[in-house]
C-alpha cells in the first residue's frame, strides 16, 4: 500500500510506414521493413500503470504449413496444394482482470504471443492456401474466423482464465508464401493482363471498323435515297408539265450528252424530235421508232425518152 507498483513493459506495433521519432513515446531501436512493405516498431517502457481497453500487438510467424492433397485420391475431391506462408498479423486484446495479468504471470504479451503462435499455425495447417488469404475477421471475437474455431476457442478459454487477457481478433495483415511463388505469381498476372490489354485493343479496333463500314453504308444509302427522290421529283415534273417540259428535259440531256468524253451520233432531219420520242418511247417501255427520210420529190432518170 505504500509503494505504486511498476512494471517493465515491451511491445511491438505494426505501422504502414516510417514514423517520426520524435512522435512516438518509448520508441528502441529502428523501424523493420517487413515482406509486405509494412514496419514493426519496438517500444520499451516502465510503467505504474495498465490498459483496461482495446490494443493491437504485432506477431509474426513463419514458415506455417497449409493444408494441400497428400494422395492423389484427395486431389480429386480437395485440389488444394499445400504451401509454406509467412504471417505478419495484429492481435486484439483487452485486460479484463489487472491483477492476473500483473502477477500471474511474467510478461503477460509475451507469455500470449508464445501460446497464441502454435494455435495459429495448427489453424493454418489444417486450411488451405486460398482460405488462410482470405481469413474473415472482425473486432468482436464472435466473428472472427480462427478465434470461433477448436483452437481458437480453446486459446480463449485458457488466456482469459488464467491470464485474465481477453482475445478480440486475430488479424492476418500479409499472408506470403515463397519470393519463388510471388514471382511466378506475378508472371502470371502479367501474363494474364497482357493478354486482356492486347483482346480489349482488337476488340476496340474491331468495333471501329465495325463502325467506319456501317457509316459509310449509311452514306451510300442516305445518297442513293437522294438520287431516287430526285428522280422521282423530276419524273413527276415531267408528266403533270406534259410535252413542253418532256422538250426540254430532252434539250437538257442532249447538252450535257458529251461531257464525259464520249461520243454522241445523233442522226436524222429532226435530232431534237428523235430525242423527244425516243423519250417518249423509254416513258411508254416501246423502242422509238426512227425518223423516216423525206423523199425526193424528183424521181430519177430513166433512159428512154420523155
Amino acid at each position: 500500500m505504500n509503494n505504486i507498483y511498476a512494471y517493465h513493459f515491451r511491445w511491438n506495433v505494426l505501422r504502414d510506414a516510417i514514423p517520426n521519432p520524435d512522435d512516438e513515446d518509448g520508441m528502441v531501436g529502428s523501424p523493420v521493413k517487413l515482406r509486405g512493405g509494412k514496419y514493426v516498431l519496438s517500444f520499451s517502457k516502465t510503467l505504474d500503470y495498465i490498459f483496461l481497453r482495446d490494443a493491437s500487438y504485432y506477431f509474426g510467424i513463419r514458415g506455417a504449413e497449409t493444408r494441400g492433397a497428400n494422395t492423389a485420391e484427395e486431389y480429386k475431391t480437395d485440389p488444394s496444394v499445400g504451401m509454406t506462408v509467412d504471417i505478419d498479423g495484429t492481435v486484439t486484446v483487452r485486460i479484463v482482470n489487472p491483477y492476473k495479468t500483473l502477477f500471474r504471470i511474467h510478461d503477460w504479451l509475451q507469455s500470449s504471443l508464445n501460446i497464441l503462435e502454435p494455435a495459429v499455425r495448427n489453424w493454418i495447417a489444417n486450411r488451405p492456401y486460398q482460405e488462410v488469404v482470405g481469413k474473415k475477421e472482425a473486432v468482436q471475437r464472435e466473428f472472427d474466423a480462427f478465434l470461433i474455431s477448436e483452437e481458437g476457442k480453446e486459446l480463449l478459454k485458457y488466456l482469459e482464465d488464467s491470464y485474465g487477457v481477453r482475445l478480440k481478433r486475430v488479424a492476418f495483415e500479409d499472408v506470403l508464401p515463397p519470393d519463388e511463388y510471388t514471382a511466378a505469381t506475378t508472371k502470371r498476372a502479367e501474363a494474364v493482363q497482357k493478354a486482356l490489354r492486347i483482346g480489349t485493343l482488337a476488340d476496340a479496333k474491331s468495333k471501329k471498323t465495325k463502325t467506319l463500314a456501317e457509316g459509310e453504308a449509311g452514306a451510300i444509302k442516305t445518297i442513293a435515297e437522294a438520287e431516287a427522290a430526285r428522280i422521282k421529283m423530276v419524273n413527276e415534273a415531267i408528266q403533270a408539265g406534259g410535252e413542253t417540259a418532256l422538250a426540254l428535259r430532252t434539250l437538257e440531256a442532249y447538252e450535257t450528252m458529251g461531257e464525259n468524253g464520249n461520243t454522241v451520233i445523233v442522226g436524222g432531219n429532226n435530232p431534237v424530235q428523235m430525242l423527244i420520242d425516243s423519250s417518249k418511247g423509254r416513258k411508254m417501255g416501246q423502242q422509238p421508232s426512227p425518223t423516216p427520210a423525206k423523199k425526193n420529190q424528183n424521181p430519177p432518170a430513166t433512159g428512154g425518152k420523155s
